[in-house]
């Protein structure tokens, strides 16, 4: 089974990709359960996300930097209060999964594409009140009706 699982023990989370055990980190809870959590190198990216990009997607740097840029706009998404700067952010999100499907094209690629976007929007979503959130923001601005042109992938 692929996907994400959150693992509960004694209030410490162990963030999983299913089936790769071996890509699971701890992570403490309690220190990242507000929406914004920690961004100690204030790149835009929580720190929990970061690692556990760094972890599933090391040996693939052009699937990295895309969940990288993918977490940007989704915790900015998120984060954000104005309804044009959600718009902003709900137009890179489908940018960058346009561009994610340029620079890794084809079948061959297609379970690497999904597992970007799984794993940053499921690390992301972490908790039930970042989802919660999440669907509150979409329902509020309807963000993801944004028809503009894509930007370019360069």
């Amino acid at each position: 089974m692929k996907g994400i699982a959150m693992l509960h023990a004694a209030r410490i989370g162990f963030l999983c990709v299913l089936p790769l055990l071996s890509a699971c980190h701890v992570v403490d809870e309690e220190r990242v359960a507000d929406l914004a959590g920690l961004d100690e190198d204030h790149n835009g990216i929580r720190d929990d996300v970061e690692h556990h990009i760094d972890r599933v997607f090391k040996a693939t740097p052009v699937a990295h930097a895309y969940a990288e840029r993918y977490a940007q706009h989704l915790q900015g998404y998120l984060s954000a209060t104005q309804p044009d700067v959600v718009r902003a952010h709900s137009h890179e999100l489908t940018t960058t999964i346009d561009c994610l499907f340029a620079h890794l094209p084809g079948q061959a690629h297609a379970e690497l594409r999904t597992l970007v976007v799984d794993v940053v929007t499921q690390s992301t979503l972490n908790t039930p009140e970042r989802e919660r959130h999440y669907w509150r923001v979409n329902r509020q601005v309807g963000a993801h009706s944004d028809a503009t042109p894509a930007k370019s992938c360069s």
